[in-house]
């Protein structure tokens, strides 16, 4: 199959509307970051378990069989984007997914590798 069109045509119409409905600059850069984030596997799975509620980095990091600094340091990384939030509870610390935004694109992506 063929990707690159052979003839030179341009559509100055379509051209002309599609330039002036380009997204913000910034919020596509943002978007692209949000997807940096969520593009690893253990981040993911972070927010797999998340989307059952909140854990604690202990709770996080024992059922990835992971250290608890790897955690920290993942959820840092999250939070950052905005994709998950943090609540002190004396000494612990839960984590939660920020909005259902982040629960929907997540589903979204896995429905879609599992149905493809």
């Amino acid at each position: 199959m063929k990707t690159k069109c052979d003839v030179t045509h341009v559509n100055f119409e379509k051209v002309k509307e599609a330039k002036k409905n380009l997204t913000d600059q910034l919020a596509v850069e943002e978007t692209a970051n949000m997807f940096k984030v969520l593009g690893n596997d253990t981040r993911l799975k972070i927010v797999d378990l998340l989307i059952k509620g909140e854990m604690c980095v202990c709770d996080i990091a024992v059922v990835l069989d992971m250290t608890q600094s790897s955690i920290s340091h993942q959820l840092s990384k999250m939070r950052t984007q905005s994709v998950v939030i943090s609540r002190r509870e004396k000494s612990t610390i839960y984590y939660s997914l920020k909005d259902e935004h982040v629960k929907e694109i997540y589903l979204k992506a896995l429905s879609h590798c599992i149905n493809c």
